[in-house]
């Protein structure tokens, strides 16, 4: 299994071009041997935080005839646990509208 089959494994949506681009972002290497070391597991955990925060901010996922529909409250709320288990500051993430 590769880092991005790891990711891919958390979630049922399915976007390759974003999970590489937050794994580069991120700075780990998609096609790497996913072996589940402790370092692994906390890069793979970041950037699963990270695509819960870009789903939050789209709700609604439409690609082909899958559909999703996601609840930018409990993503927020999973971003933030895996945030802070591995220590990373981040804003305020509420999922309140700014304007």
């Amino acid at each position: 299994m590769t880092n991005l089959a790891a990711l891919q494994s958390l979630t049922e949506y399915s976007n390759s071009a974003l999970f590489e681009k937050i794994m580069l972002d991120r700075g780990v290497t998609a096609g790497t041997d996913y072996t589940g070391t402790a370092a692994q597991q906390k890069a793979i955990d970041l950037c699963y935080a990270d695509v819960c925060v870009y789903l939050a901010n789209h709700p609604e996922v439409t690609e082909g005839s899958f559909k999703a529909k996601y609840t930018a409250k409990d993503l927020i709320n999973t971003a933030q646990a895996l945030y802070a288990k591995h220590g990373v500051s981040t804003a305020i993430i509420s999922g309140a509208a700014i304007w």
